[in-house]
């Protein structure tokens, strides 16, 4: 909220809301919080937390994109939200692959997408500002496997090159060698690559 708050004294058309706990979810929200120009804010998966709603309350948005399905943010969440008089958005998925990969859907990409190991949170958190500026999406793998939701983005947006976040530990050279034209940024841990 204090984020919010700084970022958007004056108020915000769209929010982004995720659940607090679950970091995959936000993190490939970014990019699409930053073509909204939207915060992206937390709450408990089963009530609207209080300073959330009041912090949506002083940005006067008329709608709420929410992160994840029911087992993130439940239907109750989403109906306080829509008692608000916001109008909702929900972009869900079985798994937090998918997830990102109905976010990617959103954003146009210009070819690239950024590929992150979906059970950890730094190279991914490390790479969010550039992806969401350039608004490549951030499509999660897992470390020895390329989940088919994740192929099926890249394919879909005709993704023509793709840009590592994390080394090998992160994301093996077994998925790297699946994936078009990938660049990687790597490191000794997850400081290394960040920097």
């Amino acid at each position: 909220v204090n984020v919010s708050k700084k970022g958007w004294s004056g108020g915000a058309t769209q929010v982004v809301l995720t659940n607090y706990n679950a970091f995959a979810d936000a993190l490939s929200a970014g990019p699409l919080a930053y073509k909204y120009n939207a915060p992206i804010l937390l709450t408990h998966p089963n009530n609207l937390t209080a300073v959330t709603k009041n912090e949506i309350l002083r940005l006067k948005a008329s709608k709420v994109t929410i992160i994840g399905g029911t087992g993130s943010i439940s239907s109750t969440v989403e109906n306080q939200v829509k008692q608000m008089g916001l109008s909702v958005e929900r972009i869900s998925g079985q798994d937090r692959y998918e997830v990102s990969y109905q976010i990617s859907k959103k954003l146009t990409n210009k070819g690239k997408a950024i590929i992150a190991y979906g059970l950890n949170f730094p190279d991914a958190l490390a790479i969010s500002p550039y992806a969401s500026k350039n608004e490549y999406p951030i499509l999660l793998t897992n470390r020895y496997e390329v989940p088919a939701v994740t192929k099926n983005s890249l394919r879909e947006k005709g993704v023509q090159q793709t840009i590592i976040s994390g080394g090998e530990a992160s994301v093996s050279s077994q998925v790297a060698q699946q994936l078009p034209a990938p660049t990687r940024i790597g490191g000794a841990d997850r400081y290394e690559v960040a920097a």
